[in-house]
C-alpha cells in the first residue's frame, strides 16, 4: 500500500472518529432548559405584590356633600360647592362633608379633576408592560435561561419602546399642564366623588362626560400595540423583546400627538385671569382687570368681589387680551377679597397657577 493511500485512509478514519465523538458529546451535554414559564410567573407575582402595596396605600380626604361655607381666621367666608375637596383645618361642619378614600395606585392614572386620565392610563400600561418584560428576562437568567438576557444586552432595547414610554408620558404632562392652566382648568369638571366603576368610561370621554373620538383613538391604538407586544413576548420569552412594527408604533404615537394637540387647543380657548390694577382700592372706585377670552361677542363676564357682583365695562378686547373696568360696589366688605370672573357661558376663569381668583384689598 502506498504512503498516499495510508494517509488518506488514516484521515478518513480520524474524521469518522471525530464525528462520532462530537455526536456523543452533544448527546451527553444537557440542552439549556427553558424557564420561560416560571420566569413569567415570577414577574407577574412581583408586579402583583407591587400593585397590592399601592392599592393598600390609601390617603383620605374630605369632600363636601352639599354647598357649604367655612370662615378663615380673618373672618372671611369661603364658599365650598358640593363635590369640592375641603382643605384640612377648615371649620366646615362635619355633617357637610364625607370622608373619601383614594389608593396610591388609582392616583397614578387620575387627572387633576379626579377623573381617569387617558394619557396617564396609557403611560401606566406601557410602564407595566415593559416592567413585566424586563422582570421576566431577569428571572429567566437567574433560573438558568440566559438567552433572552444575552440578546437584550447585545442588541439593546428597540427605540420604539422608548418612544412608546415617552410619548404617552409627554401627552400626560401636556394634559396635566392643561388641567392646572388657566384655560384647561376652567373647562375641567370637578368630580372628586368619582369611583373606580366610572374610570373605564372616563378614558374615552371628554371633560363634559361625552364620548370623545380623540380619546378613543388614542386608547384603541395603544391597546392594539400592547396586545401585539404581549402576544409576541409571552410565547417567545427567550427571543427577548419582540420587534414592534413601525405601523403600530406610528399609529400609537400619532394618536398621542393628536390627543396632546386637542388638549392644547382646549387650553387656548378657555378664559384666563392675568392681573388686576391697582391691587388696593377704596369702595366705589374702579380697577382694571386683564385676561383672555373674558368677553363673548357683546356679552360681558360676571365679576364678583367677595360675595358682591361688581359693575363691568369693556375697555378693550383683542384676540390675545381682554381689558375690563370693574367698579367696586359700596356694599363690598373691606379687607382682602377674592375677585372672580365667570364667563357668559358659565365657565369660571382661572389664573396661570390654577387659582379661581385674583386677590384685591378693599379699603
Amino acid at each position: 500500500m502506498s504512503l498516499r493511500r495510508v494517509i488518506a485512509a488514516t484521515t478518513i478514519v480520524n474524521a469518522l472518529l471525530l464525528a462520532q465523538t462530537s455526536e456523543a458529546i452533544a448527546q451527553a451535554k444537557p440542552a439549556m432548559e427553558d424557564h420561560s414559564r416560571d420566569a413569567q410567573l415570577i414577574a407577574g407575582a412581583l408586579l402583583f405584590v407591587i400593585t397590592t402595596m399601592l392599592l393598600g396605600a390609601v390617603r383620605r380626604r374630605l369632600v363636601a356633600n352639599k354647598n357649604t361655607k367655612w370662615t378663615d381666621a380673618a373672618g372671611t367666608e369661603h364658599n365650598v360647592q358640593k363635590g369640592w375637596i375641603v382643605p384640612p383645618g377648615t371649620n366646615v361642619p362635619e355633617s357637610d362633608v364625607d370622608e373619601k378614600r383614594l389608593s396610591a395606585f388609582r392616583s397614578l392614572y387620575l387627572g387633576k379633576d379626579n377623573r381617569a386620565s387617558t394619557s396617564k392610563a396609557v403611560a401606566l400600561a406601557w410602564t407595566y408592560a415593559v416592567a413585566y418584560g424586563l422582570l421576566s428576562v431577569i428571572a429567566a437568567k437567574v433560573l438558568g435561561s440566559e438567552q433572552a438576557w444575552d440578546k437584550l444586552i447585545e442588541n439593546g432595547l428597540q427605540e420604539e419602546y422608548l418612544l412608546l414610554l415617552g410619548g404617552p408620558y409627554a401627552a400626560a404632562l401636556i394634559a396635566k399642564y392643561v388641567a392646572v392652566s388657566s384655560a384647561g382648568g376652567a373647562n375641567k369638571t370637578t368630580d372628586p366623588t368619582s369611583s373606580p366603576a366610572n374610570d373605564p368610561k372616563s378614558l374615552i370621554a371628554d371633560d363634559e362626560g361625552d364620548t370623545d373620538l380623540g380619546d378613543f383613538q388614542y386608547l384603541l391604538f395603544n391597546v392594539i400595540a400592547l396586545a401585539y407586544f404581549l402576544s409576541s413576548f409571552i410565547p417567545h420569552l427567550l427571543d427577548a423583546f419582540p420587534e414592534l412594527p413601525s405601523l403600530l408604533v406610528g399609529l400609537a404615537l400619532t394618536s398621542a400627538t393628536t390627543y396632546a394637540a386637542k388638549k392644547a387647543a382646549i387650553s387656548a380657548a378657555g378664559p384666563q385671569l392675568s392681573s388686576v390694577f391697582p391691587t388696593t382700592v377704596a369702595k366705589g372706585n374702579p380697577v382694571e382687570l386683564w385676561g383672555r377670552n373674558l368677553v363673548s361677542d357683546t356679552q360681558k363676564s360676571l365679576v364678583s368681589v367677595g360675595d358682591v357682583v361688581a359693575a363691568v365695562d369693556v375697555v378693550a378686547t383683542t384676540g390675545a387680551t381682554d381689558r375690563l373696568r370693574v367698579t367696586l360696589p359700596p356694599t363690598v366688605d373691606a379687607g382682602e377679597q377674592q375677585l372672580k370672573v365667570t364667563t357668559p357661558a358659565g365657565v369660571q376663569a382661572l389664573t396661570s397657577g390654577g387659582s379661581d381668583h385674583l386677590t384685591l384689598t378693599v379699603t
